[in-house]
This record gives C-alpha cells, sequence and structure tokens, in this order.
C-alpha cells in the first residue's frame, strides 16, 4: 500500500507550483526596483558611501531604511540643478 504522500500527481504539483514561481518572479521583481531606487536615490545625493553599502549589501532592509530614512534627513545637500555652471 502506497503512502498517500508519495503519490502527487502533476496536477496537484502544478497547482502549487505555478503560483509559487508567479509570486517568486514577483517578488524578485520588487526587489530590484527596491534596490535601483535606493542606488538611485544614493547616486543622485551624491553619497558613494551609501552607494557602495547598497551595491555590496543586498538586504531588503537596508534599502527601505535609506529610501525613507536616511535619503530624507538631508536634503540640502541634494545636487541642484541651478547650482552648476552654464556652458554660455
Amino acid at each position: 500500500m502506497e503512502n498517500s504522500l508519495d503519490t502527487i500527481n502533476s496536477d496537484t504539483a502544478a497547482f502549487f507550483v505555478v503560483p509559487f514561481v508567479f509570486v517568486m518572479i514577483a517578488l524578485i521583481a520588487g526587489l530590484v526596483v527596491l534596490n535601483g531606487v535606493a542606488l538611485w536615490k544614493a547616486a543622485r545625493k551624491g553619497s558613494k558611501v551609501w552607494f557602495i553599502v547598497l551595491l555590496l549589501t543586498n538586504t531588503i532592509i537596508l534599502e527601505i531604511l535609506y529610501i525613507f530614512v536616511f535619503s530624507k534627513s538631508d536634503e540640502s545637500h541634494s545636487i541642484d540643478s541651478s547650482n552648476r555652471p552654464t556652458l554660455s
């Protein structure tokens, strides 16, 4: 007599695997976008240390903290296009 857990047919596997794959793809895409936003903000502010840290440590918590806490605390040092010299 076979164990019912050993005889999983392909329909049951597809029922669980397909949604899992879509959820994982969505999570990975969201993490890539979040990492890109954090790196973009660090680069625009000219913060080399934050950029390197965010690039080397791919953690979700650090990106969220940087985007919502640290990048807003120092707005006066951001790159301003009105202070750039003109070519004319």
